[in-house]
């Protein structure tokens, strides 16, 4: 078994036993099986922070998607239009 630390923005860490898997001969299926298998055998503390972890995920997502649609809405400007609005301050 390895332990597997994952750092945070927030200097939170969660650390993940894990067994090193040749992931090219499996299937997807087997692979997620394999990681349901793992979390199921989990402490109560290491599902807190997967879940943590997962959520800080689909937050980071639902900005990204926003971003996306302001791309998509023409609501952002360039990079030389905003470089040259706050060139005196760079």
């Amino acid at each position: 078994m390895r332990l597997l630390e994952i750092k945070f923005k927030n200097d939170k860490k969660c650390y993940i036993y894990y067994r090193l898997f040749i992931t090219s001969t499996m299937n997807i299926e087997t692979r997620k099986y394999k990681i349901i298998q793992k979390v199921m055998q989990s402490s109560d503390e290491q599902l807190a922070k997967i879940e943590e972890m997962l959520k800080e995920e689909s937050e980071l997502e639902v900005k990204l998607e926003k971003a996306m649609q302001q791309v998509r809405e023409g609501k952002v400007k360039p990079h030389s239009e905003v470089r040259k609005r706050y060139e005196k301050w760079l």
